[in-house]
């Protein structure tokens, strides 16, 4: 497993110690590594698409460029 250091903003860390202080999880870690787990899950097809898109924008200038 690898470790980072994180400086989170007073709001979100009361936030993630209230998850923690109602038994939602064990510990901060596990917050923010749900957090992740779900913005990863969420973004990663909409990053791709993004990504494929501007992939297929670029092949088409230069064939746009190869044609002039």
């Amino acid at each position: 497993m690898s470790s980072i250091t994180l400086e989170l903003p007073d709001a979100l860390a009361t936030e993630t110690n209230e998850f923690v202080n109602e038994g939602i999880f064990k510990s901060q870690n596990d917050v923010i590594i749900a957090a992740l787990a779900d913005f990863t899950r969420h973004y990663r097809p909409v990053l791709m698409d993004q990504f494929a898109r501007e992939d297929i924008a670029w092949a088409k200038t230069l064939k746009k460029d190869k044609c002039n």
